[in-house]
């Protein structure tokens, strides 16, 4: 196994046990869903690494492997703080939104179906059919969003799709789009394009069949077990991140402008969706 991956795999088996990695009271636990690549670990490590310095603490990064255990983890304050899906802001009601990424238009991010770029095909109607690869269940951008604004356009994809897989990762999902396995899949914007930096490989044989949204963006979110002053400085330390070189670097690593400020009345349209999604009210 080469040393990367098998760093990366002990990264991960550790870090599901979030209290492994809290050395001390005044550590701060930072949980890492599939809204970024956690496979970029160097970026993962300049994030925290930079957030370390500005709030004075030790920043540990905490993965899991669902975003259902990520919820639990928030939700009994086994991690401070997570960068977290919009669609678990439907079942976590006890967090605080302290911050969004923004891009060139703002807090706003896609869902892009993609598919091989070596295929012909040219719309959706083509993809009938044919092998087809969501995200986890609660993924907005993954499976909530692509799923909603697909049967608003007629397309049941349940129906439509043969077979119609769910895969727990974007990186997954890719990893099924370049193998073949599927002929398409809806993934992030977000970590499309942070591919597109720093692992380009991964990406450069696909191609944005189309894309659907804006959305609100993933936000950063604290544990309502968090102590109300070191939110405070985690929060200040994410919205300062343009104001300073180094955490300059890492925005352009992570492809993004600054942190935004945002209020749980941004992300409605995300609760909105999802309701007229189960309730049949689209198209």
């Amino acid at each position: 196994m080469p040393i990367r991956a098998l760093i990366i795999g002990l990264i991960l088996t550790i870090s599901s046990n979030a209290t492994a990695l809290h050395r001390s009271d005044e550590d701060v636990r930072i949980g890492i869903t599939s809204v970024m690549s956690r496979s970029d670990i160097n970026t993962i490590n300049q994030l925290t690494s930079y957030l370390s310095a500005r709030v004075e603490r030790k920043v540990w990064p905490v993965f899991t492997s669902s975003h259902t255990e990520m919820s639990r983890l928030l939700t009994s304050g086994a991690v401070d703080f997570a960068w977290i899906d919009p669609g678990m802001l439907l079942s976590i009601p006890d967090i605080e939104i302290i911050a969004a990424p923004g891009y060139q238009d703002g807090p706003y991010y896609f869902s892009y179906m993609v598919i091989r770029s070596d295929r012909a095909y040219e719309d959706i109607a083509q993809l009938k059919d044919k092998p087809f690869a969501f995200g986890d269940l609660q993924s907005f951008s993954g499976t909530i969003a692509p799923k909603y604004e697909l049967s608003r356009q007629g397309y049941q994809p349940e129906r439509f799709f043969r077979p119609l897989i769910y895969v727990d990762d974007h990186i997954n999902v890719i990893k099924a789009v370049n193998d073949g396995f599927v002929e398409g899949g809806t993934i992030s914007s977000i970590v499309f394009t942070q591919l597109t930096i720093n692992a380009p490989a991964l990406v450069e044989n696909l191609k944005v069949l189309q894309q659907f949204g804006p959305y609100p963006a993933p936000p950063i979110v604290a544990s309502t077990r968090t102590q109300p002053y070191v939110i405070e400085i985690v929060k200040n330390a994410f919205l300062s991140l343009h104001e300073h070189e180094d955490g300059i670097v890492v925005l352009k690593k992570l492809g993004m402008e600054q942190f935004h400020p945002v209020t749980p009345k941004y992300y409605m349209i995300v609760e909105q969706i999802n309701n007229a999604l189960h309730n049949g009210s689209s198209k």
